[in-house]
């Protein structure tokens, strides 16, 4: 038995003035010559924020019309169906970390936004010129001891430890890189 899966790949490039990102072009299988991705949580079955790996996705594709310094940073939707199915399913979003091309080949590796929160990003609490994520978070919250998610009487959520990163870890990513509201919570 063979199962026939399809990848399709939009390839969105950061419009600085906008503020958003942008539709540059959509990959499919007479484009992408190969493509790979890989999951792990965590090396030891221990789970810690800063120690939790990012997913990972490869190819190898001829992309028309960038060149390589705009296909680095460059956001990837990737999407997949198997057999005649007619609903593409989302396998993930990823940022472009590496891209190397030869001739019209391009090599590219990227990562999701857990990324983002790797220890370098959110542990520095140093009063350095670009604040990481963990010193907007003590300048902002001091010591917030709240839970994950918080509600209030009423059933609203007015914000938890995660929107509290989800939030920091964006001014985070700004500083690097320009670009607002990358993570959504």
């Amino acid at each position: 038995m063979i199962i026939a899966e399809s990848i399709r790949v939009e390839i969105y490039k950061y419009n600085y003035a906008a503020h958003s990102y942008d539709l540059v072009t959509t990959l499919t299988e007479s484009s992408i010559i190969s493509a790979g991705g890989k999951r792990q949580c965590c090396a030891d079955g221990t789970f810690e924020i800063g120690g939790v790996y990012a997913a990972t996705f490869s190819m190898q594709a001829k992309i028309l019309g960038m060149t390589t310094f705009q296909v680095r940073g460059a956001k990837l939707r990737v999407r997949s169906k198997y057999g005649t199915e007619s609903a593409w399913h989302n396998m993930g979003t990823f940022w472009v970390t590496d891209a190397t091309r030869v001739g019209e080949i391009f090599s590219v590796n990227a990562q999701d936004a857990v990324g983002w929160l790797d220890t370098s990003s959110y542990n520095s609490t140093s009063e350095s010129a670009v604040k990481a994520v963990g010193k907007v978070l003590a300048d902002k919250w001091q010591n917030i001891g709240i839970g994950i998610d918080q509600w209030d009487e009423n059933g609203t959520e007015y914000g938890g430890w995660l929107q509290y990163l989800t939030d920091c870890t964006n001014t985070f990513i700004q500083s690097q890189t320009g670009v607002k509201g990358m993570l959504h919570w």
